[in-house]
């Protein structure tokens, strides 16, 4: 089976392109913006099966880098532990028009 992949952001047609299952139910940023009435809630459940999934890899759309924005990383620091913690980020910005890429360290 494919390992699994999470994309933090609205391009879900990714998982399409890249042949490999969502980590989780969260296709898209849909209610987990920073401003949804139901952030709160809908970060814990996404954390929780981001930890039973364990992606091998995610990627970051690259409007979460704008910190005005609902889905900025910024806003959602316990997901930026995890990338922090268990990921390697691949290559730089330019390198992926903009989108950032981690992949998961072995033994995280």
């Amino acid at each position: 089976m494919t390992a699994p992949l999470f994309i933090w952001g609205n391009a879900a047609q990714i998982y399409l392109h890249a042949g490999r299952p969502p980590a989780a139910r969260a296709l898209n940023g849909l209610g987990l913006g920073a401003y949804s009435p139901l952030a709160k809630e809908a970060r814990a459940r996404l954390l929780s099966e981001l930890d039973q999934t364990q992606p091998a890899v995610i990627v970051l759309d690259p409007m979460t880098e704008d910190p005005a924005e609902d889905l900025a990383l910024a806003r959602f620091p316990a997901l930026q532990r995890l990338l922090q913690t268990a990921y390697a980020r691949e290559g730089g910005p330019e390198q992926f028009d903009g989108w950032a890429i981690y992949v998961r360290r072995a033994g995280s």
